[in-house]
């Protein structure tokens, strides 16, 4: 007789450690990427009222430059030649705008790829420490031939 509900899987420990590493790698990268795209949502339109004169008492832009003013915090008067105050009517190009998204832009991809680098180093630690417990030689031969491969 079947049954209709699903077989659940069973996990030795080393699997749940490697289950568990990939589920909180994905989550802190869900967590950056949402970041990302958050702060570039709200420097960008920075940029884009600021660059047609926006006036700040107008609801909207007042909370998009209240937003965005989170983001740039450690971003301002990064230039001290160009201004930082918001005047209305007056077309700016808000250059501690733009530093801040490509300083966060390039500061995702690092922690991105350091994040990657991390689980594929745990990821491999914990399948050869699976296999030397075991009792089970690597094997090698795969590595041994591509360094003779030629040789012979």
């Amino acid at each position: 007789m079947r049954f209709l509900t699903p077989k659940i899987p069973t996990f030795n420990p080393s699997q749940k450690d490697l289950l568990i590493v990939e589920s909180v790698g994905k989550q802190i990268l869900r967590g950056i990427l949402i970041f990302i795209v958050i702060s570039n949502v709200f420097l960008f339109l920075r940029i884009f009222l600021r660059l047609f004169g926006a006036d700040p008492e107008n609801p909207f832009a007042a909370f998009i430059f209240v937003i965005s003013g989170i983001f740039l915090l450690p971003f301002f008067g990064i230039f001290p030649t160009f201004r930082d105050e918001i005047i209305p009517g007056e077309m700016t190009f808000d250059v501690s705008a733009f530093v801040a998204g490509f300083c966060y832009n390039v500061l995702m991809v690092m922690a991105l790829i350091v994040i990657q680098i991390v689980k594929s180093m745990l990821r491999t630690r914990k399948q050869t420490k699976e296999t030397v417990e075991k009792g089970k030689p690597i094997n090698t031969t795969p590595i041994d031939q591509s360094f003779t491969h030629g040789r012979t």
